[in-house]
């Protein structure tokens, strides 16, 4: 039923009411006998109204509506009915007359209707609905009811309107409403379940819904999901920046012909948050919503995220990359490793002979400087191979004792040369507790990526880069990093004047790919390495930096104690001896030289070029040689091939292994052969001489006893 109607039957009802209050009161009259007719108007005019035929205008009225119409007393006794309501009620019109209405009335509406009555003896408009007992069950009526006082007995008249067909209406629309609620709720269920962003924007800009996830993926890009309902959708896209897939930027006047009824699909897009400089990639797809006349009301947007799998596409370039680096490194290293073997083959050569020839001199004259820098000059030619074998990854990764001084002003200098002029450098060293346990090759690197990515910082306006080297304590309340423990530590600090970071870039610097360079400038990985080389030295690293106030990087690492100084290596006397010694190279400068410092040592010296060589040497005779000094990197047969053979034979026989390179054996792999020492070539002659004293006189048996008896001697 429509208001409009409602209000119409309202009206009507009211009017009913009047009518039969008008009737039953001149009816009552011409009963009592306080009157014979009654004069009143009518439709054609002055009518005169007897008993016999007054009432018969009113209650033809009040029969023929199609309300039902009655009269109670004071104790609800049905004084009167028309046949309408008898009809409703499907009791006989003879038994409603006298019976009480109250039995009419459902229990649990009895209090409705008591109160119904009441409000209408104080003359009050009342209008109630209530459950009535129907001929066929319950009966939905409306009661309008109005006072009267006739002779100064209370009564009400009530029309009762049947509304059940109205009640099964509402309640079949109560049943529509809660039927599509509970769609609605299963819909929005579905969707906030979905993988992906949903939104409905309206014509107008405004986002009448958006699900878990789209609220999500507004986080992540810096937009406020408080505010989805309460901006246009353009004022919230201007919060970031909206590129394509490619990072460039977007077309969006395109995207937005959607509102114009043009659908599009699976629109590759990248959103930056302006606050962090991260990048989210998302597939957009929208569809207008047309209404009942074929207008858009609106747009359901689509967002699927798929970050990950652009992240993962771009880490596995970057890892397809970095193989390439790495396998052209690997080649490097392969052929550093080819050239340090002959070149210090030959270096061996030239120190050995400038030895061998300062030896002769007794005069300190021209000849003996020039042949003084020769061997700097040599020594230095090796140290710079060693660097290089290191750097290139070719040397040994296990850890050991080490200063960082000496580490550090090596590293140094190879940073000043490939620096630009822009950039000045500056060393700071100035402890002596510079001992840690650690590996050369992993310290080294920590210091170039540092260093490296210092000068990145700088390249634009150049700045100084400063490394510098300390010692320092800390106990448990004043520690620089929450994973370090009190005690002394090693501090290693790289400064720049360069460009600085934001606190959201320096709180990810040391995640794996993540870089603020351009594609093709880095990787990524540098500082990652940096933090786990490290953490793997049981360190710890803090980095303070301002944007456009430069970056400092410090790493704590735990002090290893004072270093145990091998003296004899660089001082002192140079031991000698007069035990037999087979020397085996197939260089045989490297043999004439070798054999000329043991000789001149006092050693007694048998040469061979080759593997096989010198084993038909020793099998000859095996308890005929005191040591054996040979190369690794020999054709035929390798200098620790060589060792195994001998040691199957003869156990107690101390052996030497030099070599120029060799990438298949380290000094581990050798000492399990059953090798006593393993040197790098050039080897100069006094550490040749501490290095076989040292190993013949740690033989078994008896100290400093040759095989043939003979004594050992020293020379100076």
């Amino acid at each position: 039923m429509t208001g409009e109607e409602s209000k119409t039957t309202s009206i009507d009802i009211e009017e009913l009411q009047r009518r039969l209050e008008e009737a039953e009161q001149t009816i009552e009259a011409i009963r009592k006998g306080e009157v014979d007719a009654i004069v009143r108007p009518g439709e054609e005019g002055l009518g005169i109204y007897t008993l016999e035929s007054g009432d018969h205008p009113y209650r033809n009225i009040v029969e023929t509506m199609n309300a039902g119409a009655v009269t109670i007393d004071e104790d609800y006794t049905i004084y009167y009915s028309n046949a309408v309501f008898s009809e409703m009620t499907g009791i006989p019109l003879q038994s409603l007359i006298g019976s009480s209405f109250k039995s009419l009335i459902v229990p649990e509406d009895l209090p409705l209707f008591l109160d119904f009555v009441e409000k209408s003896h104080k003359g009050k408009r009342a209008i109630e609905e209530a459950t009535l007992k129907g001929k066929d069950g319950s009966l939905f009526v409306r009661l309008a009811g109005s006072n009267q006082t006739v002779y100064n007995i209370e009564r009400t008249s009530i029309v009762i309107t049947d509304i059940s067909d109205l009640r099964i209406a509402e309640e079949s629309f109560r049943k529509e409403a809660r039927t599509v609620e509970r769609e609605r709720d299963r819909l929005i269920t579905l969707i906030n379940s979905m993988n992906d962003g949903v939104w409905f924007v309206r014509t107008d800009g405004r986002v009448v819904l958006a699900n878990a996830v789209a609220k999500a993926q507004s986080v992540e890009v810096g937009i406020d999901p408080d505010t989805l309902s309460e901006s246009p959708a353009l004022s919230l896209l201007s919060q970031v920046d909206l590129l394509t897939s490619d990072l460039n930027p977007l077309d969006l006047e395109a995207l937005l012909q959607v509102f114009a009824g043009k659908p599009f699909y699976g629109v590759e897009v990248a959103v930056r948050n302006r606050a962090t400089g991260e990048t989210f990639f998302r597939r957009i797809s929208a569809n207008p919503i047309w209404d009942e006349e074929k207008k858009v009301e609106g747009v359901i947007v689509v967002v699927q995220d798929f970050t990950a799998q652009r992240r993962g596409e771009q880490e596995k370039a970057q890892l397809q990359e970095q193989l390439q680096q790495a396998q052209k490194m690997e080649a490097i290293g392969t052929l550093a490793g080819g050239i340090a073997h002959d070149f210090n083959n030959m270096l061996a050569v030239v120190l050995g002979n400038a030895e061998l020839a300062l030896d002769e001199m007794h005069d300190d004259n021209g000849a003996t400087r020039n042949l003084d820098q020769i061997i700097k000059a040599s020594k230095r030619a090796r140290d710079l191979v060693r660097q290089i074998l290191t750097f290139s990854r070719k040397t040994e990764q296990g850890r050991t004792q080490l200063k960082l001084t000496p580490l550090l002003k090596e590293t140094y200098t190879l940073l000043r040369g490939t620096l630009p002029s822009t950039i000045r450098m500056e060393l700071e060293a100035d402890t002596e507790s510079d001992a840690v346990f650690a590996n050369p090759s992993q310290m080294q690197q920590v210091i170039m990526n540092l260093a490296t990515n210092a000068a990145h910082a700088m390249r634009e306006k150049g700045g100084v880069l400063t490394i510098g080297l300390t010692d320092a304590t800390f106990d448990a309340g004043a520690l620089p990093d929450r994973e370090m423990s009190a005690g002394t530590y090693v501090k290693l600090t790289v400064r720049d004047t360069g460009t600085g970071m934001t606190d959201d870039v320096r709180r990810r610097i040391f995640e794996p790919f993540f870089t603020t360079k351009q594609a093709g400038e880095g990787t990524g990985m540098g500082l990652s390495v940096v933090y786990g080389i490290v953490n793997s030295h049981d360190g710890a690293i803090t980095v303070e930096s301002k944007p456009r106030k430069g970056s400092t990087f410090n790493i704590f690492l735990p002090f290893a104690g004072e270093q145990r100084h091998e003296e004899a290596q660089e001082r002192g006397d140079v031991p000698g001896g007069t035990e037999r010694i087979l020397v085996v190279d197939d260089e045989p400068s490297v043999v004439e030289m070798t054999h000329q410092v043991l000789q001149r040592l006092g050693y007694t010296v048998t040469e061979a070029t080759s593997g096989n060589e010198a084993l038909e040497l020793f099998l000859s005779d095996p308890r005929h040689f005191d040591a054996i000094v040979t190369d690794q990197v020999m054709p035929e047969m390798s200098g620790i091939d060589l060792a195994k053979k001998i040691l199957r034979i003869r156990k107690d026989i101390p052996i030497v292994l030099f070599t120029g390179y060799s990438e298949t054996v380290s000094p581990e792999k050798a000492k399990q052969a059953g090798i006593r020492e393993f040197i790098m070539k050039p080897i100069a002659k006094r550490e040749m001489a501490q290095t076989l004293r040292r190993v013949l006189d740690a033989r078994e048996g008896s100290q400093r006893e040759p095989a043939d008896g003979r004594n050992t001697r020293g020379n100076s």
